[in-house]
């Protein structure tokens, strides 16, 4: 059976990949625009289905209605709802407490839900009887496929390269810079370790430093980061401290790099569970953490071949099936 999924943002790489092999297709919507199609459709055959994959946010007053309107239609006109649930606490979300409350919401007019780790289920236990577990997978082909060059990251890391007399850094970070992801953390441990080599990639991020042994990007690179990924001693850094899923996690694995990640949430489970890597509870346990990883580098393979193994689209797909079919 076909399934016709409306959703309020098009499909991300993430969703890309899971939903490449099933029988779907997405439609992206407004609120708005999801209202008036599917009180003036007709019945058909098609299998209907509305996908909350993140908890937008638009502001205090309009947020929590435009939910209760979207919901109420699912129910009027006969559409489950499935929700994936990424995050407990979304990085928009100015209040934990009206985040809580469209959560609990959504969850309740969900069908079922959808989380990434065991540790997100065992926090929605109330929603457990409807709560299936999936995963991400590998994350190679979203770096191989960009060739979008940032010459000014180019020209400004090759030069750091140089005046450090490095060919790679020895630790490195990369994401989006939000409230839950603690880059002031690694810039501080960098700075009191001058012998240590950090780069630091994070889209939108303000904090700056004059140590040498630091190289900050605060804008989005994607060809460049492939042949950095591919280097050999580097290690990456997890610096999430909420409960929801790093998809750094499957980056760093994908290419084989051991991670040191806050010991903290479901990523911290992951790599304890794999043995990927070292988690650390402070600034102070972060010079042992590394040091560790450095001086057994190799040792760390075997558990990303296992995490890889176990947690991949295909994976992914089977549980992302079973739930559609479900509906």
């Amino acid at each position: 059976m076909k399934f016709f999924i409306y959703c309020q943002i098009s499909p991300d790489y993430k969703y890309s990949r899971i939903f490449d092999g099933l029988d779907v297709e997405c439609k992206v919507v407004t609120a708005i625009q999801f209202l008036r199609l599917v009180f003036g459709r007709k019945e058909t055959n098609t299998k209907y289905i509305y996908h909350i994959r993140y908890l937008l946010w638009r502001g205090f007053l309009l947020t929590l209605p435009m939910y209760c309107l979207i919901i109420l239609a699912c129910k009027l006109r006969k559409i489950p709802i499935l929700f994936t649930c990424h995050n407990l606490v979304e990085h928009r979300y100015p209040s934990k407490f009206y985040n809580l409350c469209v959560r609990t919401l959504v969850c309740l007019a969900s069908k079922h839900i959808i989380v990434l780790h065991e540790d997100i289920k065992n926090r929605l236990a109330r929603f457990g009887h409807k709560t299936q577990v999936a995963c991400f997978g590998d994350f190679r082909g979203f770096f191989e496929d960009k060739h979008q060059p940032n010459d000014v990251f180019n020209r400004g890391y090759q030069d750091w390269l140089k005046r450090r007399g490095i060919a790679a850094p020895d630790i490195m970070f990369v994401g989006r810079y939000t409230p839950y992801n603690d880059v002031g953390l690694l810039v501080r441990f960098l700075e009191g370790h001058s012998q240590i080599n950090g780069l630091i990639v994070s889209d939108g991020c303000p904090i700056e430093s004059s140590a040498e042994n630091i190289f900050i990007f605060n804008r989005k690179v994607f060809a460049e980061l492939e042949p950095i990924l591919r280097s050999t001693g580097v290690v990456g850094c997890i610096l999430i401290c909420n409960l929801s899923i790093s998809t750094s996690a499957y980056v760093y694995a994908g290419y084989k790099i051991p991670v040191m990640v806050r010991n903290k949430g479901p990523v911290a489970s992951l790599i304890k569970k794999y043995k990927t890597g070292e988690v650390f509870d402070s600034q102070d346990d972060m010079h042992s953490a590394l040091m560790q990883i450095k001086n057994n580098y190799q040792s760390y393979h075997s558990g990303m071949e296992l995490f890889n193994h176990e947690n991949n689209w295909q994976h992914s797909r089977k549980v992302h099936q079973a739930v559609l079919d479900q509906l």
